[in-house]
């Protein structure tokens, strides 16, 4: 039997609530890289092409950057969750809302802005979902 089995409520307690700060903490650095890829694509964007293709740059890193910050903050919301059932329906719930949010953000970009650089909106998006895809290349 392993050891951990033998462990007291306390002692279990205390290292499920290590190992959940140590997730939200990778979590939320992933959310940073996007954040980061955003701004540095949208500078980029300003020195080549302007202010308008720097802010629809700007609008699509967003649109990954803030429902990626939304999950991560439902996802680790329980940190002393030893229910496994539970914390898989907090993971499901945040995803289910991450997914909307984009849908929702997306629809109101699309709707409210001028795209007179259509692909800056696109490339901000899809440079901020790299980054996260990445995100774990560089970070323990």
């Amino acid at each position: 039997m392993p050891i951990f089995f033998h462990k007291n409520s306390a002692e279990l307690d205390s290292l499920i609530s290590q190992l959940a700060r140590q997730r939200r903490s990778a979590a939320y650095q992933v959310v940073l890289a996007q954040l980061g890829m955003t701004l540095l694509m949208s500078g980029s964007g300003y020195l080549i092409w302007g202010m308008e293709a720097a802010m629809l740059t700007a609008k699509g890193g967003s649109i990954a950057t803030i429902p990626s910050f939304v999950f991560a903050t439902l996802a680790f919301y329980k940190v002393r969750a030893r229910d496994a059932v539970s914390v898989l329906g907090l993971f499901y719930v945040g995803v289910t809302i991450k997914l909307m949010l984009t849908m929702v953000l997306f629809t109101y970009v699309l709707s409210t802005t001028d795209l007179a650089y259509p692909g800056a909106l696109f490339v901000g998006y899809i440079g901020a979902l790299m980054a996260h895809w990445a995100a774990p290349l560089f970070f323990k």
